[in-house]
């Protein structure tokens, strides 16, 4: 009986400081954008959706305060040097404003250019542009419905009925062994936490989740 109430207490607090990163990470944004015209980063070049723009990457930590609070704690593992520096052979430069390149962060973000996001998830500034729905007309959700930036949920395939068809731990890019931070004591995701447009930092469970992005891996929020 101890054990389980440990584990469950343990996941409770990853989460709660899961949600306390994202909820820095949005003021580090909304200071970003305060100084590019409410513009986000474009990320244009981006292989997968935690892909960030290296000058983009440094101001986050610069107005955040520290680099964990673009990892998170569920999978700390991500928050190592050889994806900070990434395509940059940058470390410890924070304020080099000539550095080029990508970071590889611990969120999925859904600005312009963003790896892989399919267009009707993509907010690219704080007054984004309606989405045009695959099927005719338009759709502008508020703020509180926007997501910016979302847990790293992903998987080898993207079956959304058979979710247990798909693979959620050991996925390789150009780091091995990537994973979903909030796994349950199953093989599936426990679900991951979002930041709105409006600021606010939620959790969604992993039954509520879809697919959110064209091509392998799949990025789920």
């Amino acid at each position: 009986m101890l054990l389980p109430a440990l584990s469950q207490a343990k996941a409770k607090g990853i989460r709660v400081k899961c949600n306390s990163n994202l909820r820095q990470l949005g003021i580090a944004i909304r200071m970003y954008a305060d100084e590019n015209r409410d513009r986000f980063p474009d990320c244009t070049g981006a292989v997968w959706p935690w892909d960030l723009p290296a000058k983009a990457a440094n101001a986050f930590v610069l107005n955040g305060g520290t680099r964990s609070i673009l990892y998170c704690p569920g999978f700390s593992k991500q928050d190592n040097d050889t994806l900070w520096s990434f395509t940059t052979g940058v470390t410890n430069e924070l304020a080099n404003d000539n550095v080029t390149g990508y970071r590889v962060i611990g969120y999925a973000v859904a600005f312009k250019g963003s790896g892989r996001i399919r267009a009707t998830n993509i907010t690219e500034s704080f007054n984004p542009a309606p989405w045009r729905m695959p099927g005719g007309g338009e759709y502008n959700p508020g703020p509180s419905e926007r997501v910016i930036a979302a847990d790293g949920t992903l998987s080898n395939g993207d079956n959304e009925v058979n979710r247990g068809a798909n693979t959620y731990k050991g996925i390789d890019g150009g780091w091995r062994g990537h994973q979903c931070p909030h796994m349950s004591t199953g093989k599936l995701p426990a679900g991951g936490n979002l930041l709105m447009l409006d600021g606010h930092a939620e959790w969604r469970r992993f039954e509520k989740m879809r697919v959110r992005t064209d091509g392998q891996p799949a990025f789920w929020w």
